[in-house]
């Protein structure tokens, strides 16, 4: 059963590759036989080139998105404030381009200690931040919320008490049937060409190395909220001591 369902997931993620690859490789062959014919003027003959190297740079960002998915990588685990991060990463955020989005900011009075890698957590918190701007159609708010929270149900390691980071757009929201499979490799509700379907993907996987957990809610129309849980840092420990580097 396990091999089976390693084979199933496997022909999903080729079948995944096939699809995201062969549309922008279909669209340079053609572009490579207007210009094999020579009967392009030199505007025109331009403009079919802009238009390989933007569907080349497309395949170029397909791979490099599965080698980050695929490939194991080293955690460098440092004592770092949930809190801090946020801040930092709403500063240096470009703000989106052709709508108008609120993004605010509701930190808890004291910072929240975590043993995790700083820089995979940032981007974990980009890329939900910008599948929030991506789901807005025009104008509408992003509202981020930390806290400490018991949560029986979980099954992180270190207890109950845990530090949540709450993300809450109030854009199209997710029909219920994709809600299980958002975390799917090469899964998107978004258009063709403007989504891989890897991006939540990785955040799982990045958040799972931390030992945490992604929870999603979201209905159509009345937008998506997502919450990252992770452990708190433990006093009477250092990030070596508690969890060494894989």
């Amino acid at each position: 059963l396990y091999l089976s369902e390693k084979l199933a997931s496997l022909g999903y993620l080729a079948a995944g590759i096939a699809h995201e690859i062969g549309n922008p490789l279909g669209a340079v062959s053609g572009y490579v036989e207007l210009l094999r014919k020579g009967k392009l003027d030199e505007k025109k003959r331009a403009d079919v080139l802009e238009r390989v190297m933007v569907e080349v740079e497309r395949m170029r960002r397909i791979i490099q998105e599965l080698v980050t998915f695929s490939r194991p990588h080293s955690l460098r685990l440092e004592r770092v404030d949930v809190n801090q991060t946020l801040r930092k990463m709403i500063a240096q955020f470009p703000p989106p381009r052709g709508k108008r989005v609120e993004i605010r900011l509701q930190c808890t009075d004291f910072p929240l200690f975590t043993d995790v890698d700083a820089h995979k957590l940032q981007s974990v918190f980009v890329n939900i931040l910008q599948n929030g701007i991506d789901a807005i159609e025009d104008d509408g708010g992003i509202q981020i919320s930390t806290s400490r929270r018991i949560r029986e149900s979980s099954a992180m390691i270190g207890g109950s008490e845990v530090i949540a980071i709450q993300f809450s757009d109030t854009g199209s929201g997710i029909p219920e049937s994709a809600l299980p499979k958002i975390f799917d490799p090469f899964f998107t509700t978004k258009e063709p060409g403007k989504g891989m379907g890897l991006g939540l993907s990785l955040c799982h996987r990045i958040i799972e190395s931390f030992h945490g957990e992604i929870d999603v809610k979201s209905a159509p129309g009345k937008g998506t909220d997502v919450t990252v849980f992770l452990s708190p840092a433990r006093k009477n420990e250092t990030p070596d001591e508690g969890k060494k580097a894989v």
